[in-house]
């Protein structure tokens, strides 16, 4: 009897273990909807009342658009105080005295933001820069002198942002003076006086200037392929902290002196990767953390007073974590983890007592599915070059020879890095695997590989990722047949780049807000960005003296060789590359009767802010790409 009793409770252990291992199988193989992950994140860009009485973020309305919703410290008792009905809020700050957000807000994706303030009490929402096609960035704000702002606008001039002073209780703006010719960033000091500018030259060069009495003159001088960005100023606004590759192949954090600019110390670097991001105090203006994004993000502490922070928080959650909030008092923080196989975590931080307290995840209905890992990765192009990137593979893809995805990113003087990415994962969830490449000209791999991307595009640049995707296939799980390139703005262009000029490689291909015309960059661009022309026509080729390398390079005079599937996604009021670059393309492939598909967004600019559209777009990326790869 008893041998009885226990065959039926091993049989009953089998068959809950059975349903158990079903269950998660089931559960493993689940499609993840869109609107999981293309739609509207449940909460996201916490911040931190200066006080530390209050948390504010951004969250979805009744109508899907993102609005700024305050709550008490633990997330408690919310209340959304913003009604903004045209388009989502997408980042905001608190003001110092605790009692308003600002945020910037364009139409339709025209850029051209404008500066609002909503009280938190009321809801009452004020333009704060109410003019017509002009353009507002925020330059300065400091606890210090918290009814003040410094403002970039572009009102005199479309190609200048000049600073000006606004009184935040009086509405009243205040230039502080005019921006020297083709200025890329100013800087203002700890007074909230415009005492520099980066500018560019008509050679390439970069030129730190300073403004001596009514002169500007230049104490830092970078030729093009050298990269100099002003960070933060010292206290007592004598030092410059900067980012600065001159002495170094890769950017270094850099202290110049700016009574002598020819003492320049190096305070933290790397051999190969670039300093990317600093954390400084801002009461003291002490610099305590550098980051670098090797294959993971790691910080170097700079000021002990934070070591015990950082390896409290390096304990806490198995993600790369960034500070994203700090109180006046700096004792509480909001510290966001991200990680690549589940949601963005938020954490309330009390540096006194050394507790973190779990807050929320930007997306919980991630937590449902399974995501899959990102694998650093690298490989030699075929010219010798190390190139890094990633990898991310399908549930079970050893068992059978998956499709594979090459997913480009945009600039391309940027990279991807690791973490949460909803695409990659999408891709990843319908049995397609996926290639991130860090190709030649992305940034934050060293001054060197930065410059090996000089005149590559559509060459060098684009070999890098037919390289990569032959790299691939060496393990046995790719399908060599079923190979897709896809992207965004300058991923879009690589995409037609894959289409036009790499027969026989690349099965279909996506483009998204691509240039398909690279004479354009130097012509149909946003005026405030001729500042950076000299400098890019080192990067890219001088469109009158080289017209023939701009011209190899641009898919719009060679589209007729595109064979391929193509499809293509632009919004209407593109500040930065016209749609018509896009329709053009469209017509030829019309006249040649190659299949295509192409969305055109009349409320959106160089990136789908509606989730409604980023959802229609990419449900018809899912059924192009089962139908052709």
């Amino acid at each position: 009897m008893n041998n009885i009793k226990l065959l039926v409770v091993s049989l009953a252990t089998i068959l809950v273990i059975s349903c158990l291992v079903y269950f998660k199988m089931t559960a493993d193989h689940v499609k993840i909807p869109l609107e999981v992950l293309f739609g509207n994140p449940q909460k996201m860009c916490v911040r931190l009342a200066p006080s530390g009485s209050k948390i504010a973020y951004l969250k979805p309305d009744g109508q899907d658009r993102l609005q700024v919703w305050v709550a008490d410290i633990m997330g408690q008792n919310e209340r959304k105080i913003t009604d903004n009905t045209h388009r989502s809020i997408t980042s905001f700050m608190w003001s110092y005295d605790n009692q308003y957000v600002f945020y910037l807000q364009d139409s339709n994706g025209n850029e051209n933001w404008s500066l609002y303030q909503t009280n938190i009490d009321s809801g009452e929402t004020k333009n704060l820069t109410n003019f017509e096609n002009v353009q507002v960035r925020i330059l300065r704000y400091k606890k210090q002198l918290p009814n003040y702002m410094v403002l970039g606008i572009n009102h005199e001039s479309k190609q200048r942002h000049d600073p000006y002073l606004l009184n935040l209780q009086t509405g009243e703006l205040t230039l502080l003076g005019k921006s020297p010719h083709n200025a890329l960033s100013l800087v203002i000091d700890n007074d909230l006086k415009f005492i520099g500018a980066l500018v560019s030259t008509d050679d390439g060069s970069h030129q730190l200037l300073i403004k001596d009495q009514d002169e500007w003159k230049p104490i830092i001088v970078r030729g093009y392929e050298d990269n100099f960005e002003p960070l933060f100023l010292s206290k007592d606004n004598r030092y410059l902290y900067a980012l600065d590759s001159a002495n170094s192949n890769s950017e270094c954090v850099v202290k110049v002196d700016l009574h002598h600019p020819e003492n320049i110390e190096l305070i933290a670097s790397d051999p190969i990767y670039d300093a990317t991001r600093v954390m400084y105090d801002s009461n003291t203006y002490v610099l305590q953390a550098v980051q670098f994004n090797r294959e993971r993000q790691e910080w170097l502490i700079i000021d002990d007073s934070i070591k015990a922070d950082f390896e409290y928080l390096k304990k806490l959650h198995h993600g790369d974590f960034t500070v994203a909030s700090r109180t006046n008092d700096d004792n509480l923080w909001i510290v966001a983890f991200n990680q690549d196989t589940g949601p963005i975590g938020y954490f309330l931080y009390d540096r006194h007592a050394k507790k973190a307290t779990f807050l929320f995840y930007h997306n919980l209905e991630l937590l449902k599915y399974s995501l899959q890992p990102m694998h650093p990765i690298e490989f030699t192009a075929r010219d010798g070059l190390n190139i890094h990137g990633y990898m991310t593979y399908p549930k079970n893809y050893s068992n059978s020879k998956v499709p594979l995805i090459v997913y480009v990113h945009g600039g391309p003087w940027l990279r991807d890095c690791w973490g949460y990415d909803a695409l990659t994962q999408c891709f990843a969830n319908r049995g397609y695997a996926v290639l991130q490449i860090n190709f030649r000209g992305s940034t934050g791999y060293g001054k060197a590989f930065l410059n090996a991307g000089n005149k590559q595009w559509g060459k060098k640049m684009l070999d890098d990722l037919v390289d990569g995707a032959i790299w691939a296939q060496k393990d046995g799980h790719i399908d060599a047949s079923r190979i897709a390139i896809y992207g965004g703005s300058y991923g879009g262009y690589a995409a037609l780049c894959g289409a036009t000029f790499t027969q026989g490689v690349f099965k279909c291909a996506v483009d998204i807000c691509g240039r398909s015309n690279i004479f354009s960059r130097f012509t149909a661009i946003p005026e405030y960005w001729k500042a950076y022309i000299a400098t890019q026509k080192h990067r890219i080729g001088d469109p009158e003296s080289e017209a023939d390398i701009i011209k190899e390079a641009s898919p719009l005079f060679y589209a007729d060789q595109i064979k391929i599937p193509l499809f293509m996604a632009h919004g209407t009021n593109d500040a930065r590359i016209n749609p018509e670059e896009s329709e053009k393309i469209v017509e030829i492939l019309k006249k040649n009767n190659v299949p295509h598909e192409y969305l055109a967004f009349s409320d959106e600019g160089h990136s789908f802010v509606k989730a409604h559209n980023r959802l229609i777009c990419f449900a018809a990326i899912e059924k192009f790409l089962e139908k052709y790869l």
